[in-house]
């Protein structure tokens, strides 16, 4: 008998990536994915808001100069409030005495509501406080006057339990008067 040589075929057989054995070492974790890219800009909405209505500006800045007296501030502020002119008397340091102001309760000269805005004019709605004190409102009748050095917590309202008051109502003045030197009336300058 003759052999007859036998012949076998080699089939490769492709494997799957997943299976292939890489020279990298298995203790080392896959590398995290990218971080995904920013969001785009987008700018914010444009519109515009209803202003709200105007309100007296103050000022506070010691280096504040202007060209008006301080009797100029409390008339401008007068004009600016359209106080008539029965209550002019109060819208000039000059004129706004503690007669001035006492008629102009007593005969409704200045009615209640413009009296206010006269006052709130010549105080500048302000904390006088310091200026007060250094003129002796602190210490004079129980230091009860000293409702009309802080203006800035509204007017005293009982004018009457204040009477007393009158006798140093031009030192009290005095310091509404000064305030307007280095500070705008309430409504500003112009």
């Amino acid at each position: 008998l003759s052999q007859q040589p036998v012949i076998t075929l080699k089939q490769t057989v492709a494997q799957p990536r997943s299976f292939v054995q890489s020279s990298r070492p298995t203790n080392i974790p896959p590398s995290p994915p990218p971080p995904p890219p920013p969001p785009p800009h987008i700018p914010p909405p444009q519109f515009s808001l209803p202003l709200p209505p105007p309100q007296p500006r103050r000022q506070t800045n010691m280096d504040y100069r202007s060209t008006l007296s301080p009797n100029e501030k409390l008339g401008l502020c007068c004009r600016k409030r359209n106080l008539p002119s029965s209550c002019q008397t109060l819208c000039n340091y000059d004129t706004f005495t503690d007669r001035s102001l006492v008629n102009a309760v007593l005969t409704n000269q200045c009615p209640g509501p413009q009296l206010t805005q006269a006052f709130d004019c010549a105080t500048s709605m302000a904390d006088h406080t310091e200026c007060c004190i250094r003129n002796g409102i602190g210490t004079f009748n129980g230091g009860q006057c000293m409702a009309f050095c802080t203006t800035h917590r509204g007017n005293p309202n009982n004018a009457f339990q204040y009477i007393g008051c009158l006798q140093v109502f031009d030192r009290i003045k005095q310091c509404y008067s000064d305030y307007h030197i280095n500070h705008p009336n309430i409504f500003g300058d112009f």
